[in-house]
């Protein structure tokens, strides 16, 4: 277990999807549908505290910890597209769920791209918010942000630093986001942060190196993308200052005709966190419809 050391608020169960890999999930509710979620870079399942008990009663839900991160396995490894994807139809599989459906957040938008890409009808449909995936990077993008990206530059944040990034994250900073910041803090004294830093470097990098935009369109499932008009990580406002949350939706449906997109006012990039009512109405209407 990577971080025994941190309490969440919810039980958490856990089980071995092959050999060395064993992850942590919380899982509660019913219903025909299983939701899976699946956290954003640095973050772990607690991402969804504020949604899930929102869906419980309609949908089965199962929150993740990826390998690396939280009360899932110790250690490093390539944290890569390909292995997260891997992860997510192993965990589908084992579980023997029926009607699973992704809810990626970030990060977790373009593993569930990915999981689709590479293991086409694992998934009944898809839930993307403020997905990682569509935004094109070129060569000199992705060496900007290794440069400016890396073990030191993350192990290396300051208090003030931390917090001034879990801000950005929001239109408006929720107050119980507390909570998640203290978390983070908190991680920097214990003996696995070292190996937790290596993994979310990794996972960038392996957001850059195994890009998904061009296989996009062999996406069959249905999918809805919920952008959050005030985000400031997507599209990445430093390497495409010209480009917009609008201009992130258009390009998504030009890559897939067939990509249902909401885009919700007042709200930041952690979408499910600042405003799970509202994901809530649209994750019930796209399943329901």
């Amino acid at each position: 277990m990577q971080f025994p050391e941190i309490v969440y608020s919810v039980p958490i169960e856990e089980i071995e999807l092959s050999k060395n890999i064993k992850i942590a999930f919380h899982q509660d509710g019913s219903g025909d549908y299983e939701l899976i979620f699946v956290h954003g870079l640095a973050t772990n399942l607690q991402s969804f505290s504020k949604l899930i008990p929102q869906l419980k009663d309609n949908f089965k839900c199962f929150a993740i910890d990826l390998p690396g991160y939280g009360k899932s396995v110790a250690g490093t490894h390539s944290a890569d597209q390909k292995f997260y994807s891997e992860v997510i139809k192993n965990f589908i599989k084992k579980m023997n769920l029926k009607n699973p459906v992704l809810v990626g957040n970030s990060m977790g938008g373009q593993i569930s791209f990915s999981t689709e890409i590479n293991f086409p009808g694992t998934v009944k449909k898809m839930i993307l918010l403020a997905p990682a995936g569509i935004e094109i990077f070129s060569n000199s993008d992705k060496e900007w942000i290794k440069k400016n990206f890396n073990e030191n530059s993350f192990t290396n944040l300051s208090e003030k630093q931390i917090r001034a990034s879990y801000a950005a994250n929001f239109f408006i900073v929720p107050d119980d986001v507390e909570i998640l910041i203290e978390e983070r803090l908190k991680l920097r004294e214990l003996k696995n942060f070292h190996n937790f830093t290596k993994v979310v470097v990794n996972s960038l990098y392996g957001l850059l190196e195994q890009p998904v935009h061009n296989n996009l369109k062999n996406i069959k499932s249905d999918t809805l993308i919920i952008l959050a008009k005030n985000d400031r990580f997507i599209p990445n406002t430093l390497l495409h200052p010209d480009m917009t949350v609008k201009g992130i939706g258009e390009l998504a449906k030009q890559l897939n005709p067939d990509f249902k997109i909401i885009t919700l006012n007042n709200c930041g990039h952690l979408i499910p966190f600042e405003k799970p009512e509202a994901t809530t109405f649209f994750i019930k209407e796209f399943l329901n419809s």
